[in-house]
């Protein structure tokens, strides 16, 4: 079992936190609540907290971060958070954090929806795989053939959405898993994923909604030690994977 955790915070826990602040017109330690308020109060408009999360992680390793579309620091429309754990207490994380900064920019490009195809529900393979098939049987193909496409249609589905498989951003001749595992050599000690997190301003909300929220809506991306009991989120990494059937099918064999 992983020792990461990635749990969601209710907005209610997280306005009672107290942070550092630094920011010209907003330093020095203050409740989130309090900041809230002072910088809705600044800008002249309703501002609210719509949901966090928090990550930790007990292992020798690191937390990478990457914000897309930065103002400043701290701040962005898209985040990428994720952590990458080293068996060897006595590593050197050198070479961790530089990969570690890679790949979080790598989960904001590529939007996996989760890190292995263990994580992948069954009934979600098996309704896709079917609905694959009765697409290949239209075609009129002898049955290898559309058993051949079916199995090569789901693989390519899988480099799509599964942060092992797909192909790294940075360096597209190698896969996710097989960086690792160049990483784990130069390291001299086993390094996996713990665990990620994507979030981008507005997804989640109905279009009208996106639009009230999109041209000032930010991600506030914070560093402490917050130890309060959240629920938990257990399994994948993030809001569950939508079923495959629902997103748009890869039509080449």
């Amino acid at each position: 079992m992983t020792s990461v955790k990635l749990q969601f915070c209710y907005c209610s826990i997280i306005y009672g936190f107290e942070d550092q602040f630094d920011h010209p017109k907003l330093s020095g330690e203050a409740i989130v609540q309090n900041a809230i308020t002072e910088v809705a109060a600044m800008m002249g408009e309703n501002v609210k907290l719509r949901r966090g999360f928090a990550m930790s992680m007990s292992k020798h390793g690191v937390m990478s971060t990457y914000l897309h579309t930065c103002p400043q620091p701290g701040l962005g429309r898209i985040a990428g958070i994720l952590s990458l754990e080293v068996e060897d207490e006595n590593a050197s994380l050198d070479a961790v954090r530089r990969v570690g900064s890679e790949l979080a920019m790598h989960v904001v490009a590529a939007k996996p929806l989760v890190v292995t195809k263990e994580l992948v529900s069954p009934d979600v393979v098996q309704n896709e795989r079917e609905i694959l098939k009765s697409q290949a049987e239209s075609s009129g193909r002898p049955q290898a053939a559309i058993e051949k496409m079916v199995e090569g249609r789901l693989r390519k589905y899988f480099e799509e959405v599964v942060l092992l498989e797909q192909k790294f951003i940075v360096n597209d001749t190698v896969n996710v898993q097989t960086l690792l595992s160049e990483l784990s050599k130069e390291v001299g000690s086993p390094v996996k994923i713990g665990n990620f997190l994507r979030m981008e301003v507005g997804e989640g909300l109905q279009r009208a909604c996106t639009r009230s929220f999109s041209s000032s809506s930010m991600i506030w991306l914070v560093s402490a030690g917050m130890s309060p009991s959240f629920p938990r989120i257990s399994g994948a990494i993030a809001p569950a994977a939508p079923s495959m059937a629902n997103r748009p099918l890869i039509t080449s064999p």
